[in-house]
């Protein structure tokens, strides 16, 4: 037998287990610290996701589809990642969300957490300033992974 409790996610009212809910509150508390102003949006996701996994009638979430939320949503070492000193998304990757070309520079900008605008100037100016901005722009296209999980469906 175990211990169901009931919270609220993003205004919708769950039952879930009780191990389930000390992971995701340990999840949700270190993106809470480490993602202020996206944290609504990944709630409301993650709410989303767990509504869409339970069954009729007595909704329940378990350890395993809180498991499998966290990592379909990049969250899955999180907190691991957060207790040991380092940001949770400190690999850099291209964005293929936000591209232009590629994604690299919308990849340098969420790695740097600037505008990937600013970033798209930089190799402008690279270009014409000084001719290295597009050899350096598809060098890092080549170099840098594609964020997996990450395009559109």
């Amino acid at each position: 037998m175990k211990k169901v409790v009931a919270i609220h996610l993003s205004g919708k009212l769950f039952q879930i287990e009780d191990n389930a809910y000390q992971k995701l509150d340990e999840v949700l508390s270190q993106v809470k610290l480490n993602d202020r102003k996206n944290f609504d949006s990944i709630e409301a996701a993650m709410a989303e996701e767990f509504n869409n996994r339970v069954e009729p009638g007595p909704k329940v979430i378990t350890f395993q589809m809180v498991n499998e939320v966290l990592e379909v949503k990049g969250l899955l070492g999180y907190s691991n990642r957060a207790k040991q000193g380092r940001e949770p998304y400190s690999r850099l990757y291209r964005n293929t969300r936000d591209k232009v070309l590629g994604g690299v520079c919308s990849g340098l900008g969420e790695y740097w957490e600037t505008d990937p605008i600013l970033i798209r100037l930089l190799f402008i100016v690279l270009f014409f300033g000084f001719g290295t901005g597009l050899l350096l722009y598809i060098i890092m296209w080549i170099v840098i992974p594609k964020k997996l999980g990450h395009e559109h469906r």
